[in-house]
């Protein structure tokens, strides 16, 4: 075959389109032997180019191609929407014609704002997640270290955490008082009344704890009917009042008048650990309750 001849730009006689002819001789050896004629629509140029892996390009394209000698344009693609053009490309397809090819600017504009949205949406479903998880780990840690019975803290709270947090307060003259709390005649409960009767009795003077006492102090069932208040920014008079508000309330919500306790107060002093001052607590519990039952501190 020989070199092919490509014709300008015309409209077709028959069917009234723009078109391109190329005339392709065939040779064989130095006779012609025939032709072979290539009519292109250029409306059909649009197929060519189209990007079917990238639909949203395809609609902010504009693709023409021009007649180097007579300089006519023949537009086969326009964007949907025009606004700016940052990026163009032409090259000579044929010494007769040169293609071009126009990005629009706001393909790059929706390009941009769906990575943000992208963005802005992973970041705040990862957050979403991260705050689910850590709900569930506080959950967690709060379910671990609450009394099933009471609702109040259990042993597990006494941590190295919170005693460096009583040492902060003790540093900053902040005044913590510690109160050991001790349910009595659990036991003749129990036994007269059934221990139904005596897991209620612990409830009424959890809850009445509970009730007597803030969100920054703390409320700890040690085990069976043994009890302690750590008093946030109480003095050991002022601690009073917080007694007096568990006698109350249980006034109110026991009307058989089972439930009375003993208690100890401490207020923590300078090089206190909180292990010692429940201890002192503790002792201060004991002498309570020997002085109003007797010397060997029981109610039954």
């Amino acid at each position: 075959m020989g070199e092919n001849i490509v014709s300008h730009i015309y409209k077709d006689g028959y069917t009234r389109k723009n078109i391109i002819s190329m005339i392709t001789p065939v040779f064989q050896r130095q006779d012609i032997k025939g032709l072979f004629i290539t009519d292109i629509n250029i409306d059909d140029l649009a197929t060519s180019f189209y990007t079917s892996e990238r639909p949203l390009l395809w609609r902010f394209l504009s693709l023409y191609v021009t007649d180097n000698a007579t300089g006519d344009k023949i537009t086969f693609h326009r964007p949907a929407l025009k606004s700016f053009t940052p990026i163009t490309y032409e090259e000579r397809i044929t010494r007769y014609y040169t293609l071009h090819i126009k990005l629009d600017g706001i393909y790059f504009l929706l390009a941009i704002f769906w990575l943000i949205a992208l963005y802005v949406g992973g970041t705040w479903l990862l957050c979403r997640y991260a705050r689910k998880q850590l709900n569930r780990h506080r959950s967690l840690s709060h379910d671990n270290m609450t009394d099933a019975m009471t609702g109040l803290y259990n042993r597990k709270v006494l941590t190295s955490s919170l005693e460096r947090k009583i040492q902060g307060l003790l540093n900053n003259n902040i005044a913590v008082t510690v109160i050991s709390i001790d349910s009595d005649g659990l036991k003749r409960i129990n036994d007269t009344l059934g221990h139904a009767m005596g897991d209620r009795a612990i409830q009424y003077l959890g809850r009445a704890l509970a009730q007597s006492i803030r969100k920054s102090d703390y409320g700890i069932r040690l085990g069976g009917d043994e009890f302690s208040l750590i008093l946030i920014d109480y003095s050991l008079i002022k601690s009073n009042e917080v007694i007096a508000r568990i006698q109350d309330y249980l006034l109110t919500i026991d009307e058989q008048k089972m439930v009375a306790f003993s208690y100890g107060s401490y207020q923590m002093a300078a090089g206190d650990t909180l292990a010692i001052a429940l201890l002192k607590a503790d002792e201060l519990l004991y002498q309570h309750k020997r002085n109003k039952y007797g010397a060997n501190g029981s109610s039954r």
